[in-house]
């Protein structure tokens, strides 16, 4: 089974209704062909939305993110975080902590924001 970290702006674009890339994806794991990850930055961007002060809103977006198993970010993901900006894989940390959670946890990162990766080592896109 692959195991998959979505990005942000993936899930961005789905509660917009710009594209179906979640939806394939949410459709996959109910068959078990896939299981969809996020980590504390996912989580943290996502809910900086203005749009989610609707108690509504909010609590559609809690349901959806009950579909992702959630990785916290510990001590080997922060180091590989850390080498990844130091060695300029990555630009900012943000997504320094989102390519060392797919090295770390060994997962696939589904986003459109591809050139933010396309440093790093060993990431699978």
């Amino acid at each position: 089974m692959k195991k998959v970290l979505v990005g942000t702006d993936v899930i961005i674009d789905f509660t917009n209704g710009k594209n179906r890339i979640l939806q394939d994806l949410l459709e996959k794991q109910k068959k078990e062909k896939v299981e969809l990850y996020i980590n504390s930055v996912v989580l943290t961007e996502f809910f900086t939305s203005k749009g989610l002060e609707d108690k509504e809103k909010s609590r559609k977006a809690k349901e959806l993110f009950s579909y992702f198993r959630l990785i916290e970010i510990g001590s080997k993901i922060a180091f590989k975080t850390a080498e990844l900006l130091r060695k300029k894989e990555v630009d900012f940390l943000g997504d320094g902590y989102i390519a060392g959670t797919c090295l770390v946890k060994e997962l696939r990162l589904i986003t459109r924001n591809k050139r933010h990766f396309e440093k790093v080592k060993g990431l699978r896109l």
